[in-house]
This record gives C-alpha cells, structure tokens and sequence, in this order.
C-alpha cells in the first residue's frame, strides 16, 4: 500500500482536549504569564520591567506554539510506507507462531533520553535554588515542572512498569506503566508518529474517549495526581515512548495494520 498524499488542509487534526489543557501544564505557563505582569506593573527598577515582559511574552509565545502543535495536521498510518518491512514481516511471524509480540527497551536509548531530562532538571533546579530574581525563579520552577510532569514521570513509568515494554497480541496493546495498560482494538481509532527530534518518535495511539476516561477513572489517587499534568496535554491518547529498540514510524505501520486487520472482528 502506498502512503495517502492527502493536502494538509483536509488532514485529520491532532485531537486535543483544551479544557484538559487548561488544567494541566498551560496553568503554569499561564502563571509565569502573570507574574511577568505583576513585575512589569510593581518594580520600579527598568531591568526588572523588561525581563518582566520578556517573561509574560515568553509564556505566551509557549502557550500559543502549544495550541497550534497539538491542533497540527498530523499524518496517520494506514500504511505501509516508508516502513521497515523486514522488522513487520519478523512481527507477522512472531503473530503467527507465538501469539504475540513483544518490543523491548534500548538500554543506550535509555541512558541518553534519561541523560537529557536529568541535565535540565538540574540546570533549572540551580537556576531557582541560586537566582535572586523572581523572574529566573519563575521561569526555572516552569521549565523544571514541566521536564518533570511532562519528561521524567512517563518516561521512568514506562522503564520501570513490568516487562515487556510493549506487547502486541489477540487482546491488544500492552504499553509498561506502573500498573500496565492494556489497550483493546476495539478501543483503538488510529496509530500516529509524533517527532520530537530529527532522531526521536513516539507512537501515539488514539484511543476511544470511553476506554480513556475508564482507565483514568481506574488508577489511583496518586498515580492520578502524578498523571494528570501529561494527561491534560495528550488528550485521549498513549504513547509508546522513543526509548523502545523499534523504529517509531515501523512500529506505527504495523499497529495500523494489525487494526485493520481485526476491524469487524473486535
């Protein structure tokens, strides 16, 4: 099958909930906002009004570059292009013999993804331990509160929650977590690649609106609260994080396919 050359106008939006949005991490960038106009208003001191500024026109250049990202054309795969079908062909057969597949993690991609979050954390960490400046304080605790919720926590759920970090068999996708995810077909509307760098892709998987308020509802308090922030920014979606030894945009063709393959039958 060859990729859909769609027009980027009639191509399917990224689904996301704004009032979950609003909730979650847009509160803080909303926050550092103003306060970047309570310094421009109560400092007398002209530096402090310009970084004041600077901070409320940052926050808000955030905030708009988050509403258009997550409202982008975004490119399904029902597909099979630009795939490894070598890797795919390897998957039908381990369908075929065993029942399931299984992905498992890439220790060096691991180490780099946690190498990369850890030196922000720390860089904003200083930052609001060390700065005197109420703006640095701000813009640190917002970077660091975001790396945190939105960088660390799943990606340290996903290397720690049981193995294997992704399964794929008759009952669906089964992502690592603490307290594992298993997402029927039945609730499964589509299969994304969202690139985050030239090097790096998640999988993100739609899932019904039913399936995810159930799951959500199902979790515990804590692991909820802990949740929530990357929540509000995925509206109803998972993602298979980059860290896996799959290519993202393979891993991506062959759930589609496998959807496709059960519709009518789950």
């Amino acid at each position: 099958m060859d990729e859909q050359r769609t027009a980027w106008w009639r191509r399917p939006r990224a689904k996301v909930s704004f009032s979950r949005l609003w909730a979650g991490g847009a509160l803080v960038i909303a926050t550092a906002f103003l306060v970047g106009l309570g310094v421009i208003v109560d400092d007398g001191r002209w530096r402090a009004k310009v970084l004041g500024g600077l901070v409320s026109a940052l926050s808000f250049g955030i905030m708009l570059l988050v509403v258009v990202h997550l409202s982008r054309p975004v490119r399904t795969y029902d597909s099979i292009a630009s795939a490894d079908t070598d890797a795919m062909a390897d998957w039908d057969a381990a369908m075929r013999t065993s029942g399931r597949v299984e992905v498992a993690l890439s220790p060096l991609k691991v180490l780099l993804t946690f190498v990369g979050i850890t030196a922000v954390l720390v860089v904003t960490g200083l930052m609001v331990l060390r700065s005197g400046d109420p703006v640095g304080v701000v813009i640190g605790l917002v970077v660091f509160i975001m790396f945190a919720f939105l960088g660390l926590v799943p990606h340290f759920q996903f290397v720690t929650g049981s193995k294997p970090a992704v399964q794929v068999d008759a009952l669906g996708i089964q992502i690592a977590r603490w307290g594992r995810l298993t997402i029927p077909w039945s609730a499964v509307q589509h299969v994304e690649v969202l690139q985050s760098t030239a090097r790096q892709a998640n999988v993100i998987i739609r899932v019904t609106p039913t399936f995810d308020a159930q799951d959500f509802a199902a979790r515990p308090l804590i692991l909820r609260l802990i949740e929530m922030p990357s929540r509000a920014s995925s509206g109803d979606s998972y993602a298979i994080p980059s860290t896996t030894r799959a290519n993202a945009r393979t891993l991506a063709a062959w759930l589609a396919k496998e959807k496709l393959e059960r519709r009518g039958t789950t």
